[in-house]
């Protein structure tokens, strides 16, 4: 019985654990986006979460860590793609989840934004993100070679150069936001590059 006790206790803890950390990203985001990522500082955020400023710093250590966490939620979100599905219709998915993922973290791009990087914390976790998000296109195009699927004269290295820029946050907010694209032209726009680099049989 007591062992039954303990388990549940400590059920109870992680899921107040987890509780407490959404309340903390949930108000940094906000707070993010309503002030800036520079102006915002830790006491500000445990203050609008309602916890000890303490409590911030022991569930991420700084503002970049929230920040990363942040995007480790959006990453997690993502619909997961087939290597093994027909490459025009991956290709047209994988388009549609880079669409939902900006739209989702539409104002932590603009935070970034904003900040121009100027920010050290801010820099070094944009940095991350980018790391992170080229180890992604790298396994996509490895796996096109693999299946022999892109056009003649393009090597993998080019590949996986164009389809990083092509998915790059940037154009997705200069097309949406300074263009006024839809969600939905961008998406169309974002497979048809992609489809352009593999070979198509006569």
């Amino acid at each position: 019985m007591a062992h039954v006790k303990r388990s549940y206790t400590s059920l109870q803890r992680q899921r107040q654990a987890r509780a407490t950390r959404e309340r903390i990203t949930t108000s940094a985001r906000r707070l993010f986006a309503q002030h800036g990522f520079a102006t915002t500082t830790m006491e500000d955020i445990a203050r609008d979460a309602e916890v000890a400023v303490q409590t911030v710093y022991a569930a991420f250590g700084s503002k970049r860590g929230i920040l990363l966490a942040l995007l480790d939620s959006m990453e997690s979100e993502q619909p997961a793609v087939s290597d093994e599905m027909d490459p025009i219709a991956q290709i047209r998915q994988w388009a549609h989840a880079a669409r939902l993922y900006f739209e989702r973290g539409a104002d932590l791009i603009d935070i970034v934004w904003k900040a121009g990087l100027a920010d050290p914390d801010l820099l070094a976790a944009w940095r991350e993100g980018e790391r992170r998000r080229r180890a992604n296109v790298e396994e996509r195009v490895r796996g096109w070679v693999a299946r022999e699927l892109l056009r003649p004269g393009l090597s993998e290295q080019e590949a996986t150069d164009i389809v990083w820029t092509l998915h790059a946050p940037e154009v997705f907010r200069l097309f949406v936001n300074e263009c006024h694209w839809s969600g939905e032209r961008y998406e169309a726009w974002l497979a048809s590059e992609m489809e352009a680099l593999l070979h198509r049989p006569a």
